[in-house]
């Protein structure tokens, strides 16, 4: 897979999102969470700090944070906030008060869902299916305190390589911080107890990363007593890993690095175009004229872990098998870095036009939108058995169309990074349309509501593409629209989506903002 890091003004230097100014919408929302805070908990000493972690939406590369290629997320204005009131060890002013001098314990609690959970720091944490939603926060705790006990396990993110999907970097280098070279990450910071009130103004489970939100939040409100707003590029980066690791380990969801990255990266009016293998990293400016970026939730709830998420990346690991078990394909270490060529001669499957143009930015309407493949699956002992030459033939179609989806998605990344850069909005939202079409023929991970909203958005002259967005299976697509359309946009296209599926869409106009900080 090539470098789209080659111009010398491609890489970011120092993180630029610190704390601010906040809109008049945010204020609001600041001041609604501390009454709110105080009602939880009460009048106690300490100041109440105030912190918020964005949403996500990714406008292009789609499955392909865990195949190691390019995806372009942007964060987003809604989010989650956390009122946090750390309490007070003795010797207040000393970084290095050991954790059985001073209060252990963790509370937390919520606005939007029910039920509470508190930890002792000292104790460890186990995941308890019962503890719902606190399970993500616990644990990012649950690995803070992991790192802190070994030192070295979590440190400096790798820059030195790709590695094949699903391989973890063994290469960290120990001898650095977050952030701060030379000094080790166990020395001197101790996690502090604290009493946490989360609130949300962004949709659960609709796709726009609630979950990496609150882990990413809670990572960075543990870290704040030490670190302060200290976090620079290398330390979110940091941050970002630390908490797809606890996804993974604790919340058993093998989700790739992409929410947790743009999440803590985030910059105001930008994407990010994400080499996922390597972390390289570049700001896209996102200027898009008379246009903005609408998103449309199904209503259609969905959660990784009760979703085909997780057999999506096995069958995706069997497509890389398949693929690398061929002599002049073995130096293949991810999905995204096989060419269209070497899928076709693996799995025989014929060529379809790959960035052809010119483009149709339609997609085919009426029954005809849904005579796909179908949500076609493989069972667990054809994963198993499959390989180039004895497979049976469905796996074999099913991953080739994997692939095909995951090296054409790749190519699409990069030349949407391209198209924004020189204002062609038309042509990104064509990149977009192409996008779905790809997800819901070749990775079949769309479903009838996603189809059907994309498609009444397609219907309308005020939008440029549309395609879904996040892990699929519900949740929520992402529209270009003539931003003085806005209004006809929604009450169109949210009628014909309600008479075709009985279900009421929700429509965003949100702004691209900062990653995660602390707002006072």
């Amino acid at each position: 897979m090539g470098s789209a890091f080659d111009q010398d003004s491609a890489m970011s230097g120092e993180y630029p999102g610190q704390p601010g100014g906040c809109s008049k919408q945010q204020n609001a929302n600041i001041g609604m969470l501390r009454r709110r805070f105080l009602e939880t908990y009460g009048e106690g000493p300490g100041e109440i700090h105030v912190f918020f972690a964005p949403g996500r939406v990714n406008l292009i590369g789609e499955h392909i944070d865990y195949n190691g290629g390019y995806v372009l997320p942007v964060a987003l204005s809604i989010g989650i906030y956390a009122a946090v009131r750390y309490s007070e060890p003795p010797g207040r002013g000393s970084s290095t008060v050991s954790l059985d001098e001073q209060e252990r314990t963790v509370h937390l609690a919520s606005v939007n869902e029910p039920g509470r959970a508190s930890v002792d720091l000292s104790e460890s944490i186990l995941y308890e299916p019962s503890r719902g939603w606190a399970n993500y926060p616990l644990g990012i705790i649950q690995q803070l305190q992991h790192g802190w006990a070994n030192q070295g396990r979590l440190g400096w993110p790798c820059r030195h390589g790709r590695h094949a999907l699903g391989d973890r970097c063994s290469g960290i280098a120990k001898s650095h911080a977050l952030g701060n070279p030379g000094q080790s990450h166990a020395a001197g910071y101790n996690l502090r107890g604290c009493q946490v009130l989360y609130w949300g103004n962004l949709p659960v489970g609709a796709g726009l990363s609630s979950s990496a939100a609150i882990e990413v939040l809670t990572a960075y409100f543990m870290l704040y007593p030490a670190l302060k707003d200290n976090l620079q590029s290398t330390g979110r980066i940091w941050l970002a890993q630390l908490c797809q690791r606890a996804e993974n380990d604790f919340v058993k969801v093998q989700c790739g690095i992409m929410d947790q990255f743009a999440v803590a990266m985030g910059k105001r009016n930008h994407a990010i175009l994400l080499d996922c293998a390597s972390l390289d990293y570049r700001y896209i400016p996102v200027l898009l004229g008379d246009y903005s970026v609408v998103i449309m939730n199904t209503g259609k709830r969905r959660g990784l872990g009760e979703s085909k998420y997780n057999r999506r990346r096995a069958e995706c690991e069997g497509a890389l098998s398949a693929i690398r078990s061929h002599s002049w394909c073995t130096h293949v270490e991810n999905l995204a870095q096989a060419t269209i060529k070497q899928v076709e001669y693996a799995f025989g499957l014929k060529r379809k036009d790959v960035l052809a143009k010119p483009r149709t930015c339609a997609m085919p309407s009426g029954a005809e939108q849904f005579a796909g493949p179908g949500n076609t699956t493989i069972s667990d002992q054809v994963l198993r058995n499959t390989t180039p030459s004895g497979s049976p033939a469905l796996a074999q179609s099913v991953l080739g169309r994997r692939a095909r989806h995951v090296v054409t998605e790749n190519l699409r990344t990069l030349e949407a990074q391209e198209l924004l850069l020189k204002g062609d909005v038309t042509g990104f939202g064509c990149l977009m349309t192409e996008s779905h079409m790809s997800l819901r023929d070749d990775y079949e991970v769309t479903g009838f509501e996603l189809d059907a909203i994309v498609d009444a958005a397609l219907s309308s002259d005020c939008c440029a593409g549309a395609r879904m967005t996040g892990a699929g299976f519900g949740g929520c697509a992402i529209a270009l629209v003539k931003s003085d359309c806005f209004e006809e946009f929604r009450i169109r296209v949210g009628k014909q989506y309600s008479e075709k599926t009985g279900l009421k869409a929700e429509f965003y106009a949100c702004a691209i903002e900062d990653g995660v900080r602390r707002l006072e």
